[in-house]
């Protein structure tokens, strides 16, 4: 069963949704990752905002048994444009806890455009559960 969501908590998802435009150049979906010691210490700030925010709202969950049944049914491509708010923070809980003990995976997944497709959908998917919810309020009154 779906977890239920505070006004508050789907605002901070698409807090969470909008650090695409910080990971990724906003016109060509490129990584924001320089070369120059400068620009990783500013993408290991980004990061770590990324995390407090995701921490702060207790979103993590390592019950990761869902993530391991869907890739063994389903194709990636396919499977990220129906994924539910619940599996992204699944996923993103998985990249988070990967990253400190695999220095540098985060990055890795920043790179291959993992969280671009997680961070996108995210953010459609909290933007349809915040639709759905004030279609509920409006059909109880």
């Amino acid at each position: 069963m779906p977890k239920e969501y505070t006004t508050y908590q789907l605002n901070s998802l698409l807090q969470l949704a909008d650090f695409r435009n910080k990971f990724y150049n906003i016109h060509t979906s490129e990584p924001n990752i320089g070369k120059k010691r400068d620009d990783a210490i500013a993408l290991k700030k980004t990061i770590y905002s990324f995390i407090r925010i995701f921490c702060e709202n207790h979103f993590a969950d390592s019950d990761y048994t869902i993530l391991q049944k869907e890739f063994r049914s389903n194709y990636a491509s396919e499977w990220f444009n129906r994924v539910s708010i619940d599996t992204i923070l699944k996923l993103i809980t998985y990249i988070i806890w990967t990253d400190k003990s695999m220095n540098g995976y985060f990055v890795k997944r920043i790179e291959d455009k993992t969280m671009l497709k997680l961070l996108i959908r995210l953010e459609q998917a909290a933007f349809s559960y915040k639709d759905q919810k004030v279609l509920n309020r409006f059909s109880t009154n």
